[in-house]
This record gives structure tokens, C-alpha cells and sequence, in this order.
């Protein structure tokens, strides 16, 4: 089997035979050299190390010469099992994908081979029901116009492989120190997309766009890293991003711990999300119908949103906090520095609020509806107004420190059984606001010393 270039003639016919991508994958497509063909007769050749398509304009001679030499390793394991293997230079992005394969994975892992230094090892095992897979199946590894390395698998369609097609990815990076890589993108489906312990490796982007996957990250460091599949779980695990960590699932579960990050966006439905210990500046989790779990974080903003199912925090400490669910209750413990903003409906608020910095000025905002708000805050550094208020239930407004009685002045404006409103401090001194509102149930606000409230 030898490495060929494909005729002029057929470049054009390729070209004139190429359908519009579809609108979902434009965005990771980008343009990419290996349109959806059916004739493989057509395509480029199976196993070409070089791409037809590709200008040479802005490489060097060197660079063209060492891709032609650089042959792509190919093994027929089986009639219907093929193994391909690149070594790619550093410099150079990937982008990883497949077309007519039911099911395709990728792991990025270590290269064990301590030979390989500055190379990427890229390995693509095909695997098919029917024989004759080299007839049948299409690999090229090649560099496309946008100065990735384009690693594509294809296959004929048929009847017979439209549900029986496997493609297993594995790139393997170099163990030395502080190794810089300019990023990989690959649309895959059907399987696990894995990276794990890469602490060395910095990527410059990681764009993954799988389905019906679960996706793992551990130890991986990037200026971004986004992350798109559905029905599959995804967890992040000592992740570091100088810019965002963009991730996004449906109907699964997203699990994230020791995360440091400039940016983080966790998005599903239908299931929990899971975090802790993470360190950001803007922090969004969004998920319907399932619970958020929060035990560490130390950001400047955080927004929690889901819908018919609790929210549960500990030991936070944020400048801004959003809170947001419905017919669920909300619990926890939280340091904020400037908002706190706790919604919900139908169930109950309940928790211990502390402010970091009693000097800046800061807004407590409790709501719910038809249940009960209890909060308890520190009476040695609280200096602002109340204003509480429910509905056929009682308001009450609590000062529950000896020690501190008489130094702090609690006074209403309003005290009436459902409507308590009022300043606690030196006026000259007021900086703080706290507001409740519930209906048909109590609201319970006691400010007690701090030693009372651990």
C-alpha cells in the first residue's frame, strides 16, 4: 500500500461534489478539507500523509520535505481491523474526525517512549463487522489549510457498517517539562473522550464535540478549553484555564473538583452537578430538575441556577453570590463580599451568612413563597437596614448577642406581627442592606455573635 497523490481531475470533481456541512457542526467544522463524500473514489487517497488540497504556500521546503518523508504508518491487524500511526510535530493543532462511524473515541495521554521528544504521537484504530476494511476505509493524516494537522477517518457507507464502525483515537504528548501545544480539536460520537495527568502540557485551546459520550479531564492545563457532548457525563478534575472552561452536557451529570480557571461555565438537565474546591473569577452552573452541590468555592462571582430541585452550599467565599431554583429548598453557609441574591418558590431558605470585608457596602436579598426564611448573621459587623416582610405568618427580627447589646442600636421603623423594618447600627455608619419576603409562612432573622455561628 503506498502513499499517492490524487490527480488534478479528481480534486475537481471532489470539489464540485461537496454538499453544504450541516448548520450544527459549522461552528467546529471550520472549513474543513474533508467534506462528506459517498464515492470513495473521490476522496483523497486512503492513507495519503499528505493532503491534496493543501497549499504550500507559507512552508518552508524544509517543512514540505520532512511530510513527505514522514510516512504514515499503517498495519492491516485483521481483514476488518486497521491500525494508523503520525508523528507529528509540537507546533502543530489537530484536528481529529470521522465521517459514516457509528462510534469514535479519544484518549491523550503520556507517550511512555522516551525517544519521542518534541513529536506527537497520533495512533487511529479502525475496526469494522465486514472485511476488506482497507477497500473500504479512508485515514488521512495531513496538514489543511488552517495549519492544523487534519486526522480524518472515513468510510464508504453501506448498508452493512451504517451501525457496526469503530474509530479509537489516541494521541500521546512527551513527559518532559513545561511543553507548549497549540490545541486540539475533534468531533467524535458515541464513545469516551478522555485526557488525563498532562500537568507538563500547556494547550493553547481543547475543542471537543462528541455525543452519547462521557468526557474526563485530569490534570489538564489550557488557555481554553470547551467542551460539548449529550447524554454522557462530564468530569473535570485539577483543570487549569487562563481563559474559560466552557462545558456542556444533557441528561447527566457534571462532577468538577480542584478546578482553577478564569472562567467556568457547567451546563446540563435533567441531572446534578457536583463541585468543589474551585478557584474563578466568573463562575455559572446551570442544570433543570436535579440538585447542585457546592463545597468550596472562592470566587468573585458565582451563579447557581436549576429548577425543582435543592441547592446545597458550604464554605463559600465570593464577592457576588446568585442563588436561583424553584419549589426547592436553598441551605448553606456563605461568605460574600458584596451580593448575596438567594431565590426560590414553594420551600424553604435556610442558612449562615458572613460578610469578608464589613467595610464595603453590601445587599442581602431573600425570596420565596409559601415557606419559611431563617437566616442568622454576625451582630459584631452587620451596620445597615432590614426590611422583612411575609405575609399571614409572623416577621421577626432577632438579637440574640449579650456581649454586644448595647454597642450595636437595633431600631424599627415599621414593627408590625407580618412586617418588620429598621436600622441596626450608628446611622452615619449604615452600609449594608438586608431584605426578605416570603408569604403564608414565617421569616426568622437573628444576628448573634460569631462565636455562635460555628
Amino acid at each position: 500500500m503506498t502513499l499517492i497523490r490524487s490527480s488534478s481531475s479528481k480534486k475537481e470533481k471532489a470539489d464540485e461534489d461537496i454538499p453544504d456541512a450541516p448548520a450544527a457542526a459549522a461552528r467546529f467544522m471550520r472549513n474543513s478539507q474533508h467534506p462528506l463524500i459517498d464515492d470513495t473514489d473521490d476522496l483523497p487517497p486512503a492513507y495519503s500523509a499528505i493532503d491534496p488540497h493543501t497549499s504550500a504556500e507559507g512552508i518552508s521546503s524544509s517543512e514540505v520535505a520532512a511530510l513527505a518523508t514522514g510516512d504514515l504508518k499503517l498495519v492491516e491487524k485483521k481483514p476488518n481491523e486497521l491500525l494508523a500511526t503520525k508523528t507529528i510535530s509540537l507546533k502543530h493543532p489537530l484536528y481529529i474526525h470521522t465521517n459514516n462511524v457509528s462510534s469514535s473515541s479519544l484518549i491523550v495521554e503520556h507517550d511512555t517512549n522516551p525517544d519521542n521528544h518534541g513529536v506527537v504521537v497520533v495512533r487511529a484504530e479502525v475496526k469494522a463487522q465486514m472485511p476488506d476494511i482497507k477497500d473500504r476505509c479512508s485515514i488521512t493524516m495531513s496538514l489543511n489549510d488552517q495549519g492544523e494537522y487534519d486526522i480524518f477517518v472515513s468510510f464508504k457507507w453501506t448498508l452493512l457498517n451504517a451501525f457496526s464502525t469503530k474509530c479509537d483515537f489516541v494521541v500521546r504528548v512527551p513527559t518532559a517539562f513545561n511543553i507548549t501545544h497549540p490545541g486540539i480539536r475533534a468531533e467524535l460520537s458515541n464513545d469516551h473522550v478522555g485526557m488525563g495527568c498532562l500537568d507538563n502540557v500547556t494547550f493553547g485551546f481543547v475543542d471537543i464535540l462528541t455525543s452519547k459520550a462521557n468526557v474526563s479531564l485530569m490534570a489538564v492545563s489550557g488557555k481554553r478549553i470547551c467542551i460539548r457532548t449529550s447524554d454522557g457525563t462530564i468530569e473535570a478534575t485539577c483543570v487549569k484555564t487562563e481563559g474559560e472552561l466552557d462545558l456542556s452536557t444533557s441528561n447527566a451529570q457534571i462532577t468538577l473538583s480542584g478546578l482553577r480557571c478564569t472562567n467556568i461555565s457547567a451546563r446540563t438537565s435533567n441531572a446534578k452537578v457536583v463541585f468543589q474546591d474551585i478557584t474563578g473569577h466568573n463562575v455559572s452552573v446551570k442544570t433543570t430538575n436535579a440538585k447542585v452541590k457546592c463545597d468550596g468555592a472562592n470566587v468573585e462571582d458565582l451563579h447557581i441556577t436549576t429548577s425543582n430541585a435543592l441547592i446545597e452550599t458550604d464554605n463559600i467565599n465570593v464577592d457576588f453570590l446568585r442563588l436561583n431554583t424553584s419549589n426547592a429548598r436553598i441551605e448553606g453557609v456563605w461568605t460574600i463580599k458584596s451580593l448575596l441574591d438567594v431565590t426560590t418558590s414553594n420551600s424553604k431558605i435556610e442558612g449562615t451568612i458572613l460578610l469578608n470585608n464589613p467595610q464595603e457596602r453590601a445587599s442581602i436579598l431573600l425570596n420565596t413563597s409559601n415557606s419559611k426564611i431563617a437566616a442568622t448573621l454576625p451582630a459584631s459587623v452587620f451596620c445597615g437596614t432590614f426590611d422583612v416582610k411575609t405575609s399571614n405568618s409572623r416577621a421577626e427580627v432577632e438579637w440574640a448577642s449579650d456581649s454586644l447589646s448595647e454597642e450595636q442600636l437595633l431600631q424599627y421603623v415599621v414593627n408590625s406581627k407580618a412586617y418588620k423594618r429598621g436600622t441596626l447600627g450608628a446611622r452615619k455608619e449604615l452600609r449594608h442592606e438586608l431584605a426578605a419576603k416570603s408569604s403564608n409562612a414565617p421569616i426568622e432573622i437573628r444576628f448573634v455573635d460569631e462565636c455562635d455561628l460555628h
